[in-house]
């Protein structure tokens, strides 16, 4: 045993009697103007009974249990300690240190503790009966800055003025089946443990926030009620939220979820379970939430507004590990649900530029321009786009169709003459001419931020100087490589493995704009008939735009006028396909057919 001063000070060291094998100590400080420092401590592994703190002093009394302050001579950690807590007083109590051991048949275990602050520790055992911070405005903020726990704490944690700073458990934090409560007035800032299962209240100070929480083998299961779940910087760590494996517990914040750490890390190993939600009152950040597996919880923000950045601004990946996971709870963004889980309807602008894909990823046709949508009894409607018929010139666009996904891709070559996907001009409904080559793709490779658009989705544009025909399109991803043929797999990003993404189908359709007006020639042209007066009561073409180059005739786009291109014409006409609308008047009928013989007849002309 030893203290820093012997003024106002008294100690007894009573050794086991009657019996017991446990040592007590009663230290009382009185009085004094500076900082008392104690040092209890045992030659040997010693187990103790009680050590009791008695501060009737305004200055602080710090203890340090199980290590000696005289580095000079040998000390042991205490065996078990039954209860380490302050008594008489009330002046502060800081727990600077405390170490125990499970050297030979000891446990480790301290069963009661109750101070003002814990400084630093290292305790073999478990925690098991009580463990309270408590409030005392003489030390400011009463904080857990570094302790270690490699038992279990089996009893509530109360801190009514405090935050914890780091607190690691190697055990679980309460036990299956019989959750504690760990309240938490100001930060949490690093809470991690085997498993935890615990109903945590924090963050009831203005201004305080979430920063780790992790399980390192088990499940979550309880509940986590705060403010704000961010990164901080005070004292700097990683800022996590990680379960190793089930998320059993619901999420509730007053406030938002922003970035956790970088990458930003929210994820959980296995199931978010059914029966539980996460809340957030204001925005799911640029982060990514990660669900290994199944997500049959509920994911709701409560508010969306744009202008102060609310809203599901981040990605939340369902099945990240790729194992056959499934999307079946629900989901809402402002009081509106998801429409059609797992591939809803809701647009990533209505959400503010979030998503919530099922990997892999599939095509969101909703989202897309022009958008792909189901017309009803199976049958699928594409989008409409206009389309120049002149190739791209100064002060003519070359209009982009932007394919979006239900979360982010990336292509595995940096090249941009290497495409992830296959775009097909179709013949008829089954069959097409690849044209991939006449069209730049654009992916954003995961390399965007999670709030942009562009972090998910691809922009097929035709080249300079190409010719895009009116008709039906396709595009499809490529899913093996073949850089050969300039092709390159399209994989899922951020996510185990990064498997390839669903094989999708994505049709559009380009009408004709000749004059680049912004309207259909068809729908033109069925105004105003005299703008198509040639030949013989029309060609389907607008006047004003001629001379150019037409050849409808040359129907498969490999740039010959033969029997293929009729071979091509027949197949769709039969289908009825969009591809056999020759003169663009939304129909396929016998007037396509004649177009298409007097347009063969007269070849490629200008």
């Amino acid at each position: 045993m030893q203290r820093s001063t012997t003024t106002n000070t008294s100690y007894t060291v009573t050794p086991p009697s009657g019996g017991s094998t446990k040592w007590s100590v009663v230290c009382t400080s009185t009085n004094n103007a500076t900082t008392v420092d104690w040092y209890v401590w045992s030659d040997a592994t010693d187990e103790v009974a009680d050590i009791t703190i008695n501060n009737q002093a305004s200055s602080q009394c710090r203890m340090f249990i199980g290590i000696d302050g005289n580095t000079g001579h040998p000390a042991a950690p205490f065996g078990s300690i039954d209860t380490l807590t302050r008594n008489s007083g009330s002046g502060p109590v800081l727990l600077m240190d405390v170490r125990t051991s499970t050297t030979g048949s000891h446990t480790g275990n301290v069963d009661r503790i109750k101070v003002h602050s814990i400084n630093a520790g290292n305790i073999a055992g478990s925690v098991s009966t009580l463990f309270v911070v408590e409030s005392n405005t003489g030390i400011g903020e009463n904080s857990i800055e570094s302790l270690r726990v490699r038992g279990n704490i089996e009893c509530d944690i109360s801190m009514p003025r405090g935050s914890i700073y780091g607190l690691t458990v190697d055990g679980s934090i309460g036990l299956a089946g019989s959750h504690v409560a760990v309240d938490v007035s100001h930060h949490i800032t690093s809470l991690q443990a085997g498993s935890i299962y615990a109903d945590i209240t924090t963050n009831t100070v203005a201004g305080t926030l979430i920063g780790t929480v992790k399980t390192t083998s088990g499940d979550f299961s309880g509940s986590l009620t705060g403010r704000v779940m961010t990164a901080s910087t005070s004292p700097p760590a990683t800022q996590q939220f990680i379960i190793a494996r089930d998320l059993d517990a619901d999420i509730t914040l007053s406030n938002k979820i922003d970035q956790l750490s970088s990458p930003p890390q929210f994820q959980v190993g296995r199931d978010f379970t059914s029966g539980h939600t996460i809340s957030v009152a204001n925005s799911i950040g640029n982060i990514i939430l990660s669900i290994g597996r199944n997500c049959a919880g509920n994911i709701d923000v409560l508010d969306l507004d744009a202008a102060a950045g609310h809203g599901l601004k981040g990605q939340f990946i369902v099945n990240a590990n790729n194992s056959g996971g499934t999307w079946t709870g629900s989901a809402s963004v402002d009081g509106v649900a998801f429409a059609g889980i797992p591939y809803y309807s809701n647009t990533n602008s209505m959400l503010l530029n979030g998503a919530v894909g099922v990997v892999p990823f599939n095509v969101h046709k909703f989202d897309s321009f022009p958008a792909y949508f189901d017309g009803g009894g199976g049958v699928l409607i594409p989008g409409s786009m206009l389309q120049t018929e002149l190739a791209p010139t100064s002060g003519v666009t070359q209009k982009s169709v932007v394919v979006s996904l239900y979360g982010p891709v990336r292509t595995g070559s940096t090249s941009t003459a290497v495409s992830p996907v296959r775009v097909w001009h179709m013949l008829s409904d089954s069959v097409g001419v690849e044209v991939t080559d006449n069209f730049t793709v654009t992916c954003q490779r995961g390399t965007g931020t999670l709030s942009s658009p562009g972090w998910r989705t691809l922009t097929v544009t035709g080249k300079s100087g190409i010719h895009v025909m009116p008709g039906l399109y396709r595009v499809t991803p490529v899913l093996t490589d073949d850089l050969a043929n300039n092709r390159s797999k399209l994989y899922c990003d951020q996510v185990s493995g990064n498997p390839a993404v669903y094989d999708f189908d994505f049709r559009f359709r380009v009408l004709r704009d000749c004059d680049a007006n912004g309207f259909d020639d068809a729908a033109d042209i069925a105004g105003n008939s005299s703008l198509d007066t040639f030949p013989d009561g029309g060609d389907g073409f607008i006047d004003d735009c001629e001379p150019i180059t037409v050849c409808p005739a040359e129907f498969n786009g490999d740039g010959f006028l033969n029997g293929d291109d009729l071979d091509a014409f027949a197949d769709a006409f039969v289908e009825s396909s969009y591809a056999a609308d020759i003169d663009g008047d939304g129909f396929v009928n016998a007037e396509d057919y004649d177009w298409f013989v007097w347009w063969f007849e007269q070849g490629c002309v200008e």
